[in-house]
């Protein structure tokens, strides 16, 4: 199999770039915001993620640097996760991703530049007094979340033209950083911002192997590098859904030992946040998916996965698990229906 798709210079502009979009929250501020603690909302996905995300953007923003890079520690050495499953570590740099976007807000179709300096001296100073593998991938992601605020995630065809210059010097700024600090790699989303530059930069085929085989020899159980690796195999990146399929199948039987079907699951799943119609166009095998939605549901029977359950079984059209499911859980989770309101009540009205 071949895992990664050999792609033109210019194709990785030629459709829209699954890429994540500048996060999200509701909060305008944190500075007058008392930080949530996770003990008292245990069982809440939202909840607890938003905590770990705002301690994260809190200890940056008042520059304790040492107990921010105590937090990655213990999220890196614990493996913690959220109720849902979710890795922790994940929050932590999507914190202070949030913590930057709020400081860098733009009145123009560009970014501003001059307040991402700020962010990046920041930066540059947690690693002057406390340098650490998560500052130097806080620089690396930085760096490439800039770089997509001036391509934008729509089609390459309604970028500006001024904008893939500054888009590919970030993506490189990217790259040299992570390479700079190899050592980083002991935490796993060293590899998941080299993944996105991968993708970003049409990384040969053999250097692209050898990439994820590092990630997995040193990472096997951390599902996001694989959720990462299948987007340069989508067909808008020169991939197939052949491809996509048989790396799906790959991930589940490399880790099958420890998480039965479930990194099938997450795979396709990762496909599915990026917009993409897998039950209309890609050869998904549904009963291997739903036996690793089981899986998951099992050691994490938070409502958020139940909701995510629920939403692909009405996708695949399986009415009898949609409705087990809707049975099974009281609160809705906007996220899990990509803010579709409408796709709820519907997949909810059909099951029953």
């Amino acid at each position: 199999m071949r895992l990664v798709p050999a792609m033109s210079g210019f194709l990785l502009f030629s459709l829209v770039a699954c890429s994540p979009p500048p996060t999200k929250d509701i909060r305008n501020g944190i500075k007058d915001q008392a930080m949530p603690v996770e003990a008292h909302v245990p069982d809440d996905e939202m909840n607890i993620e938003a905590g770990i995300r705002i301690e994260a953007r809190i200890l940056f923003e008042q520059k304790k640097f040492k107990k921010l890079n105590e937090l990655a520690r213990r999220y890196l050495s614990s493996g913690e996760t959220t109720p849902a499953g979710e890795p922790k570590l994940k929050f932590l740099y999507v914190g202070l991703i949030d913590y930057a976007g709020y400081q860098t807000p733009s009145q123009t179709e560009t970014p501003n530049v001059q307040q991402w300096n700020v962010m990046f001296d920041r930066v540059q100073e947690w690693i002057a007094k406390e340098p650490s593998p998560a500052a130097y991938i806080t620089l690396a992601k930085f760096h490439h979340h800039l770089a997509w605020l001036w391509r934008g995630d729509g089609y390459a065809g309604d970028v500006r033209k001024d904008a893939w210059k500054p888009f590919s010097d970030q993506i490189a700024t990217t790259r040299d950083v992570l390479m700079a600090h190899r050592e980083a790699a002991i935490d796993p989303e060293w590899f998941i911002t080299m993944e996105n530059v991968a993708r970003a930069q049409s990384m040969p085929d053999e250097e692209a192997n050898t990439l994820l085989a590092d990630a997995i020899g040193k990472h096997k159980y951390y599902y996001r590098i694989y959720q990462t690796a299948v987007l340069r195999l989508l067909p808008q990146w020169g991939g197939s859904w052949d491809e996509v399929e048989q790396f799906a199948n790959s991930a589940a039987d490399t880790t099958k030992d420890k998480d039965g079907d479930t990194f099938y699951t997450r795979v396709y799943m990762a496909i599915g946040d990026c917009g993409c119609g897998i039950f209309r166009d890609s050869n998904v095998n549904w009963s291997r998916m739903k036996s690793g939605f089981e899986e998951i549901v099992k050691r994490y029977p938070d409502e958020w996965n139940l909701n995510n359950f629920a939403y692909y079984a009405c996708q695949a059209q399986d009415r009898e698990t949609a409705k087990a499911l809707f049975a099974r859980f009281t609160r809705k989770f906007s996220d899990a229906w990509n803010y579709d309101d409408a796709a709820y009540e519907k997949c909810k009205a059909w099951a029953s």
